[in-house]
């Protein structure tokens, strides 16, 4: 994220593990935890960096990814031409499985 200068970490988390542990290298780009636990949500809340928000996950991969972005959009998060890295654990729902690394560029 850091030489690709990415201004957005997304993270689809359900246990709150993937943003814990992007938040302990200080990135200078903050993350957007998107959880659909309350619990998880008011946890990430103390996190350095890290911004959570309630947002339903989907069951397949693809279709969580772009609702990700789209959700970033909508939450004036993320902007045309914005860079973003996002990470995520799948199965979704199995705390500390983060096996999934995507980037790009907000069209």
């Amino acid at each position: 994220a850091r030489h690709l200068k990415a201004e957005v970490l997304l993270c689809p988390t359900s246990s709150g593990f993937t943003a814990r542990m992007m938040a302990r290298f200080r990135p200078k780009a903050y993350i957007l935890a998107l959880t659909p636990n309350w619990k998880t949500y008011y946890e990430m809340a103390l996190y350095w960096g890290v911004l959570p928000r309630i947002f339903e996950h989907e069951t397949e991969v693809d279709k969580l990814l772009v609702h990700a972005i789209e959700f970033g959009k909508r939450e004036k998060l993320l902007h045309k031409r914005d860079r973003y890295v996002i990470t995520a654990g799948f199965p979704f729902g199995m705390g500390g499985s983060t096996n999934l690394i995507q980037a790009g560029e907000v069209t």
